[in-house]
């Protein structure tokens, strides 16, 4: 089992925590595996201290894990994964 830490925007963080988004759609940079575990931080974007009309992202403290349940990746759908990327299942349960 391998522990995964990945940022996830506010828009979608609160659907994680309470349950209503039991999934994440990735880019498969890495090697996720059923019961890997990912500790997903909660970011924002902010406008940069230096430069008015630019914006950067910053984690806002909170964070979540969850256990991966499922990986369906472009190779098992490629009709409906894009290449390069996957659909996570995700569960509030500890792994195994």
């Amino acid at each position: 089992m391998t522990i995964h830490e990945i940022k996830c925007d506010q828009r979608f963080f609160g659907a994680i925590v309470d349950g209503t988004k039991p999934f994440e759609v990735r880019w498969n940079d890495r090697d996720y595996k059923a019961e890997d575990m990912l500790l997903i931080h909660e970011t924002r974007m902010e406008a940069s201290p230096r430069h008015a009309d630019m914006a950067r992202r910053v984690l806002t403290g909170r964070s979540v894990q969850r256990r991966v349940t499922y990986v369906l990746k472009h190779e098992d759908f490629p009709e409906g994964v894009p290449e390069g990327w996957c659909v996570l299942g995700l569960s509030d349960r500890a792994a195994r």
